[in-house]
């Protein structure tokens, strides 16, 4: 067991991956070349007076109407799908571009292993309900990457799209604080993830020497 002042001093609690994302850890990553080389800033430490005022940021942006809880609910299960119909299809690579940034952002993950809003805030003796079930370590966003790399792709390839693709990146992205499962600095992380992946983008199903660059927009989530 962790001694007390080893554990307030400690960057992040260190949580062990379940088997199952021991298996998805192992699967072939063959759409971002160089992946293994992305290094994202290094998330505050659980007892610094960042994490106490992110925890705060989360605490205020959980505080929202009855219909924008709906909205990112479905947000939450449905902005993949969303962004296919808006463009009409392409399921199976937006399928294939979550299953590897999964994997991606799984290992990023248990590397930094930041506990997410609910377990810092019974570090600090509080409670915190998150809208969303989740059970991975918080850094950096999955969802906010996920999100950003499809919208990047499919508005390339349907550029009358992109700014609604766009939209639904940046609603699923600030959800993931109001949820109350992330903190503003891992949505900020998955964003620069999603940028630096969409450097390194190659489309093996369709095109296989495309590659091209998509700046997300940065966006202060509150």
């Amino acid at each position: 067991m962790i001694r007390f002042g080893d554990y307030l001093k400690s960057k992040v609690i260190h949580e062990a991956a379940s088997q199952k994302y021991k298996i998805m850890m192992k699967r072939p990553v063959t759409f971002f070349d160089g992946y293994e080389k992305i290094k994202l800033p290094t998330p505050a430490k659980l007892s610094s007076s960042d994490t106490k005022m992110e925890l705060q940021e989360v605490r205020d942006a959980m505080i929202m109407s009855n219909e924008k809880l709906q909205y990112e609910r479905k947000l939450d299960v449905d902005f993949l799908e969303m962004m296919s119909d808006l463009v009409g299809g392409e399921a199976e690579l937006i399928s294939e571009l979550k299953r590897q940034i999964d994997t991606i952002t799984l290992k990023l993950k248990y590397s930094y292993n930041r506990l997410r809003p609910r377990e810092t805030a019974k570090f600090y003796g509080e409670s915190l309900t998150p809208h969303v079930a989740v059970d991975t370590p918080s850094y950096p966003s999955n969802h906010t990457a996920v999100g950003y790399v499809v919208a990047g792709v499919l508005a390339k390839k349907y550029p009358q799209h992109e700014k609604e693709l766009l939209k639904i990146a940046e609603d699923n992205a600030n959800s993931r604080v109001s949820l109350g499962v992330h903190f503003v600095s891992d949505v900020e992380a998955g964003k620069e993830l999603a940028d630096r992946l969409l450097d390194r983008y190659s489309n093996n199903i369709t095109e296989s020497s495309d590659t091209f660059k998509f700046v997300a927009p940065r966006r202060e989530t509150k």
